[in-house]
């Protein structure tokens, strides 16, 4: 079975569907940021994981935001 841009490993946003979509695309969490109008320390915090002290969820608008901005 051939594999798409959208086949996400979980459903939503997630740190690891976030992971999925920068390496899908071609993207570092510095084209992330750049493209969302964030820092770089808020795109690693989104990734994060979610039992990190670092880790920060993404706002639900941002992720949207970033599907919308990667079609």
């Amino acid at each position: 079975m051939m594999s798409n841009k959208n086949d996400f490993p979980e459903t939503g946003y997630t740190p690891e569907n976030l992971r999925h979509l920068r390496k899908v695309y071609g993207l570092t969490q510095s084209d992330i940021a750049q493209r969302m109008g964030t820092t770089l320390r808020s795109v690693q915090s989104w990734e994060a994981d979610i039992t990190a002290k670092t880790h920060s969820g993404m706002p639900h608008r941002k992720w949207v935001e970033l599907l919308k901005n990667l079609e």
